[in-house]
Formats: C-alpha cells, sequence, structure tokens
C-alpha cells in the first residue's frame, strides 16, 4: 500500500489508519516505521529486482532512456530507464538513479552507464539510447560506448523554442 499508493512510512503511525486496521482485523499487529525501512520494503524491493532480471534475461533488444541533473543540493545524478516487449507487453523501468561523484564528463557517464548495463547484464542488448543533446552524453554514448544515440525530442523542442524567443526582441520586451 505505501509503494503502491505513494503514502509516507508514517501512514503506519497515523491514528487513523491504526483504528481503521484494528477494525479489519483486530489481531493484525502493523509494522513500525523501522521494521517496513529496515525489513520488509528491501525484501519487496529484492523480489521486484529479482523478477525484473529474470524477464530481462528473456528479451533480446531493447532501448534505453538516461537523463543527467543536478539535485537542490548540488549533487550530480544519471537516471536511467529500460524499455522493452515481453509478452506483448510493453514495460518502461527506472532501472537505476546513480550519483555521478564526479562531473559530467564523458568518462564519467560511460563508466557509470557501463556500471548500470553490467549490473543489469543488459549491454549487448541495447539498441539504442535516447537523451538530451548534451555533447558529453552523446560522445559517450556513440564513441564510447557504441550505441545509436537518439536526441530527445521534447529537449531539442525546448532549446528550439527557447532559442526562438530569446532571438525576437519583441517577445522579449513583453
Amino acid at each position: 500500500m505505501i509503494v503502491a499508493d505513494y503514502q509516507q512510512l508514517s501512514l503506519v503511525e497515523n491514528v487513523g489508519f491504526i483504528e481503521y486496521t484494528k477494525i479489519l482485523q483486530p489481531l493484525y499487529s502493523i509494522p513500525s516505521r523501522k521494521v517496513l525501512t529496515s525489513k520488509l520494503l528491501p525484501q519487496e524491493y529484492n523480489v521486484i529486482i529479482l523478477k525484473i532480471k529474470s524477464i530481462l534475461l528473456n528479451v533480446n533488444d531493447l532501448s534505453i532512456t538516461t537523463d543527467m541533473w543536478t539535485s537542490d543540493s548540488n549533487k550530480l545524478y544519471i537516471t536511467v530507464m529500460c524499455h522493452f516487449i515481453f509478452d506483448d507487453q510493453l514495460y518502461s523501468l527506472v532501472i537505476a538513479t546513480k550519483d555521478v561523484s564526479d562531473r559530467h564528463t564523458g568518462q564519467n557517464i560511460v563508466a557509470t552507464l557501463t556500471n548500470i548495463f553490467n549490473e543489469w547484464n543488459i549491454a549487448n542488448k541495447i539498441i539504442t539510447v535516447v537523451s538530451d543533446n548534451g555533447s558529453n552524453i552523446k560522445n559517450a554514448i556513440n564513441e564510447h560506448l557504441l550505441k545509436h544515440h537518439y536526441p530527445c525530442m521534447v529537449h531539442t523542442l525546448n532549446l528550439s523554442i527557447n532559442e526562438a524567443i530569446n532571438g525576437n526582441s519583441d517577445i522579449n520586451q513583453i
């Protein structure tokens, strides 16, 4: 429920939830927030990871989308999504969000993506990678990872619109 409905962990401490649970099953003991974070959620996470990895064993081709971003506290991150079809169903799954310890250089990007692809055993299944138009990510994908890079259409459109707006003095005066 906490994961499926994006509930806060404090839900298990809310009086209304506790009373509701007692009405449904008076003998049920609600796990504490500590039990949720140290045992139950990690167990469920591991079950889901194993399920995804077993599905990926049977997938021949997939695509990747990735984006790099900086948190409010100036930490650098990269997120990787995997897209594939299995049993006639389209899957789009976030497989990693990793801290990029150094700057967003091509070498750091290559090292991080390579580790992620190896962790999920998908490096030889990737057909294409979609990302923003940054030269560092394009170079990492095309030259080092030897994958085909497609620029993100929304990012390209955003750049084009901003360029058109910034280049028009009439719009800038408004």
